[in-house]
């Protein structure tokens, strides 16, 4: 696959007086791709009848922010900005096949016939501090055209031979499409208290709401209700991190889809400069032990009773990695 793509963008900062900030922008983008057959690919595709073509397009998009300081430690702000998201090319021409000895399977198929995005979108917010308090809450709203996202096609029954004897699997099938119109809103919430020099405790979150306008159900990208809440504390010589995540039970889904309930599992990261040439990350999630589902995981599966444990994720975790500067 041959990739081509130029990206040129502008902006400028204009102050009217002392309190008004405007800052435009504007971005012109340009890709061509020019997908090459080979063996590997053709035998992946099988009979099914794509076949890949080359794609290209340009776009010219606008960005016009506007800030407005309400005092020494408050701003205002406004955004509209349009979007433009190219399908790249393990998006157009992706095919993936996975299957397991537990009876399951995920396909994902090429989808030739996918177009650019393309958004308007609004951002309000306001951002400060008050003594050793800080804060940002934002609300947001973003009309899409051809919106790209993974859809779930069908779940199909087989018999597999790739570990050299025939057994039944099924398998789900996914593919990336263009639904032509879409909404996504929602609401973003940052909050960090400073307890001392070397340590903070912080709150965020995100809520979001989303329309497919051909059909008025949900779109499958979008997550449910969650946060996390945590304590950093930190010098020169390290950092460690402890949060609770929470994520709601997802209740804005296409009908008949599978959903899930909400869960909370802990985490902690230790960053550590174990000498002056060595650098530790350590991180233990899911300390709890919790069982759960992340959403993003069965979005969009039809709910036919199947058994869920299969998509669960990892019980505790433990990683390490090391940094060394010669």
């Amino acid at each position: 696959n041959e990739t081509t793509r130029l990206g040129i963008y502008l902006q400028d900062t204009i102050e009217l007086g002392e309190n008004l900030t405007l800052i435009p922008g504007l971005r012109y983008d340009h890709y061509s791709m020019d997908p090459k057959d080979d063996e590997g690919y053709n035998n992946a595709l099988g009979d099914t009848g794509i076949s890949p073509e080359k794609i290209s397009d340009s776009n010219v998009s606008g960005r016009l922010g506007v800030n407005y300081s309400i005092s020494g430690n408050a701003d205002l702000y406004v955004q509209y900005a349009q979007g433009f998201k190219v399908p790249p090319y393990d998006l157009a021409y992706f095919f993936f096949d996975h299957v397991s000895f537990a009876g399951t399977g995920i396909r994902i198929v090429p989808s030739a016939d996918l177009v650019p995005e393309e958004s308007d979108s609004w951002e309000i917010g306001v951002r400060g501090s008050a003594g050793d308090f800080s804060y940002t809450l934002s609300a947001y709203q973003a009309d899409y055209d051809n919106f790209i996202q993974i859809a779930y096609v069908e779940t199909v029954n087989e018999i597999n031979m790739d570990f050299g004897f025939p057994f039944p699997i099924d398998v789900d099938v996914f593919q990336y499409q263009n639904i032509e119109a879409a909404e996504i809103s929602g609401v973003e919430f940052h909050l960090d208290y400073a307890i001392g020099d070397e340590t903070s405790l912080f709150l965020n979150g995100e809520w979001m709401d989303s329309e497919d306008k051909s059909t008025g159900d949900q779109l499958r990208t979008i997550q449910p209700f969650s946060g996390t809440f945590g304590l950093n504390a930190g010098n020169e010589r390290g950092s460690v991190s402890t949060m609770l995540r929470w994520v709601d039970g997802m209740d804005k889904h296409p009908e008949g889809a599978l959903t899930i309930p909400g869960y909370m599992t802990l985490d902690m990261f230790i960053q550590l400069a174990a000498t002056e040439n060595l650098d530790l990350s350590i991180g233990m999630l899911n300390l709890l032990g919790k069982e759960y589902i992340e959403y993003s995981t069965i979005a969009g599966i039809p709910e036919d009773g199947r058994d869920l444990t299969l998509y669960s994720e990892p019980g505790r975790t433990l990683s390490v990695s090391a940094k060394y500067r010669f």
